[in-house]
């Protein structure tokens, strides 16, 4: 007995002779697959074999369907690629936010420390000098003079 299912692929070949009738054949096959161009010869010889052996059209593969099956397989492949590219990139971007952040609390801390340093220098250092106007010299009073003096000297002078 000879088996010539497999359930692998199997290649099976079709000689044309160089009778009329192949080459007739030959033609008819040639016109029909130029006009389909979708479609190939291993297609039309399978489509011719199910209506030549009257298979029922319920056991017929349905062409729509499995062309509707391979594409959901090749858009859930391209969303399977999608989210991996997502997450790598939002992976990254994430990375980066943690860096930034990171840096940017080293920075706080060290303006902290430049600002503790500060307020602890300030109450050791001269008061801040008088607006310009409170500061006019009367003409006895030195630049050295105290300046609540040099404000309160020309009152003194009216007395």
């Amino acid at each position: 007995m000879f088996f010539w299912f497999n359930r692998n692929k199997t290649n099976k070949s079709v000689t044309f002779d160089q009778e009329v009738a192949d080459q007739c054949l030959l033609e008819v096959v040639e016109t029909e697959l130029s006009k389909q161009q979708h479609r190939n010869f291993s297609a039309l010889c399978k489509e011719a074999l199910w209506q030549f052996l009257c298979v029922p059209e319920s056991l017929k593969p349905n062409p729509r369907k499995e062309a509707m099956e391979q594409q959901a397989t090749e858009v859930q492949r391209q969303l399977a690629e999608f989210e991996r590219r997502l997450f790598n990139k939002e992976s990254s971007r994430l990375e980066a936010i943690e860096r930034q952040m990171h840096l940017l609390t080293q920075q706080i801390s060290q303006l902290s420390a430049i600002v503790n340093q500060q307020q602890y220098l300030e109450p050791h250092q001269q008061p801040p000098q008088l607006e310009p106007e409170a500061q006019t010299l009367t003409p006895n009073a030195t630049p050295d003079a105290d300046p609540l003096l040099n404000r309160l000297s020309p009152l003194l002078e009216d007395f």
